[in-house]
């Protein structure tokens, strides 16, 4: 024992304790430290660096937004089913009445003889405009049988005729139409000429109806 106490320096002494320090110490940490015990406040800044995280186990979640490059443009997905269809919007506001002038003028009682060509039966003054034009008569003849040809006239263009033929005894009715763009006031005139024989016309009648277009 003495020889022990002879051989202790201060030296050996301090080099003993730093060996225990070192071993004994490390040694003691790691025991007393409880797993999953060191968090982000026992962290230093900056103590985690790139080459102590393991590829691949960060995710979009763990970095701020523009940290990361935008990947490439995706093929475009499929098309989408058809939605529902929509309901119906309001009625709209009822639009102005259209130009619907309707101008008539009946004429008066007459005998067409043979040899009267295109006798005016009746006739209108119409303004400009797009309009759809009715002349109609009825007829009968006189002595036998007779022919009789009608026409509708705008100024003097004629724009339509129309013919028939009347049996002894009988009564007809000839009806024309005739659709007319005027662009000035025009007179259109109901003319008729009967053939073979006299024809009666008791009461001819001429109906314009003004249209907004002609299609």
């Amino acid at each position: 024992m003495k020889q022990i106490r002879k051989r202790l320096t201060y030296a050996n002494v301090l080099s003993s304790i730093a060996i225990f320090l070192v071993f004994g110490g490390a040694a003691f940490a790691a025991v007393q430290l409880p797993k999953n015990s060191v968090g982000t406040k026992q962290l230093k800044k900056s103590a985690v660096t790139s080459t102590k995280v393991k590829d691949g186990s960060l995710t979009a979640a763990d970095f701020k937004a523009g940290e990361l490059p935008a990947g490439a443009e995706g093929k475009q997905g499929k098309e989408g089913t058809k939605g529902k269809e929509g309901t119906q919007g309001k009625e709209g506001a009822q639009g102005p009445i259209g130009p619907s002038d309707l101008y008539s003028a009946k004429g008066a009682f007459k005998s067409l003889v043979p040899g009267e060509t295109k006798f005016t039966l009746a006739s209108l003054t119409l303004p400009p405009g797009s309009y759809q034009v009715i002349a109609s008569q009825t007829a009968q003849p006189s002595g036998g049988g007779a022919e009789l040809d009608c026409y509708i006239f705008a100024g003097t263009t004629q724009e339509a005729s129309f013919y028939t033929v009347l049996a002894s005894g009988t009564v007809g009715n000839v009806t024309g139409m005739a659709t007319l763009v005027l662009t000035e006031t025009t007179v259109v005139a109901d003319k008729c000429t009967a053939f073979t024989n006299t024809v009666i016309v008791p009461e001819p009648k001429l109906v314009a109806l003004k249209v907004g277009v002609v299609h």
